[in-house]
């Protein structure tokens, strides 16, 4: 396991604080708080790191106000220290600044607003056990079913996440964050079907932002292949927010080589180019697109472009080789398949340039064989 990959780099560098602080929270990965405490508590206080993590088990040890301590010492560091460690505390520091405002705030809040804290610095099963006890002393608390269900989702325990996420919408049940983790949380154990129910009612129910509902129902439709309904929710998302070149590439994929709608596939790459002319992936789609459309002579100017901003791109190298198969350039094209097979050797794109380059020879030898048996006949 990965403590034990830790722990023979300890060997070799004793004094490594970094490791010594991944052997305990391998241990607090694993829940055993009390064996990750005699490791931290053995370190040197002044280190941040040491700091920090000393502080996510006092919260652990039920000791919040000696957790706040170190948290704030860690942000006064000066000079500061790293980023994460401070970006970090600053979140636990943010959940007592939060807590304060409620005058009449009990401790399980505070616990759960840390519980929360743990998650979004993913600590995700140090947060654990504390939702547990939180739980255990109140059972009907559907913010710690939340945070739980989050939890779980993110250390790959998608059944416990879903039976997380069931208990917050008996308590509540049209509240859209709920649903979309439950979405998520049957998405995660491949549960598609019940994933797209929950996703929809969590728009129905007002969730936001838009555009990830879009983005995740686009991928529950593509496994479904329903390619039209994938489509249109891609299309969705770039509406929303454009700033994501992959959706793009998604998009022009599923219009090109599952809808046949090369026409909506140039749309989209204008719309790509537009958002983003400084990336070869955008020249690329273009390039893509118009030779799906066969407009050879644009389908050139934009691949060319792709390519000069970055001759080892093997999608544009595989474009370029469709784009002279389908002008009949058969030799030209497999040394373009090649090129991007070499290139995407352990992707996709290697995968397709394979095969392509393999069709390409077939045919050649076929056409070969109709040519010369004839003529070998005659002899």
């Amino acid at each position: 396991n990965g403590r034990d990959a830790f722990e023979k780099a300890a060997e070799i560098e004793p004094n490594s604080i970094y490791l010594k602080v991944a052997i305990a929270r391998s241990y607090l990965n694993e829940r055993n708080i009390q064996k990750a405490k005699e490791l931290i508590w053995e370190l040197d206080t002044n280190d941040p790191l040491v700091k920090y993590y000393r502080a996510i088990v006092l919260i652990l040890y039920k000791d919040p106000e000696g957790a706040k301590t170190l948290f704030n010492e860690i942000i006064a560091l000066d000079p500061p220290p790293a980023k994460e460690i401070r970006d970090k505390s600053q979140k636990f520091v943010d959940a007592y600044t939060e807590f304060s405002y409620y005058r009449e705030g009990d401790q399980l809040f505070l616990e759960l607003l840390l519980a929360k804290a743990m998650t979004d610095t993913e600590e995700y099963q140090a947060s654990i056990p504390l939702l547990f006890e939180i739980i255990n002393q109140q059972n009907n608390y559907r913010d710690a079913w939340i945070v739980l269900g989050y939890a779980y989702l993110n250390t790959d325990q998608p059944l416990e996440a879903i039976d997380s996420y069931k208990q917050a919408e008996a308590l509540e049940p049209e509240k859209p964050e709920t649903l979309f983790f439950l979405g998520l949380s049957h998405f995660a154990n491949n549960d598609i079907d019940e994933a797209i129910h929950y996703i929809e009612k969590a728009d129905e129910n007002g969730f936001q932002p838009k555009d990830q509902i879009s983005l995740k129902l686009g991928d529950l439709y593509l496994l479904r292949e329903n390619y039209k309904e994938a489509t249109k929710k891609y299309e969705d998302v770039i509406a929303l927010n454009p700033k994501n070149i992959e959706i793009f590439v998604k998009s022009i994929w599923l219009n090109i080589d599952k809808t046949n709608e090369p026409e909506k596939a140039v749309e989209l790459a204008i719309i790509a180019l537009k958002y983003h002319p400084e990336k070869e992936m955008s020249y690329n789609l273009a390039g893509w697109a118009y030779t799906a459309l066969e407009d050879f002579k644009k389908a050139d100017e934009y691949l060319k472009i792709a390519l000069s901003m970055n001759p080892n791109f093997d999608a544009a190298n595989l474009n370029f080789g469709w784009l002279q198969e389908k002008q009949g350039k058969s030799l030209l094209a497999k040394e373009y398949y090649k090129k991007a097979y070499i290139l995407g050797r352990s992707n996709g794109i290697g995968n397709l340039a394979a095969k392509r380059f393999n069709k390409l020879t077939e045919d050649e030898l076929q056409q070969y064989y109709q040519e010369v048996e004839p003529s070998r006949q005659k002899l």
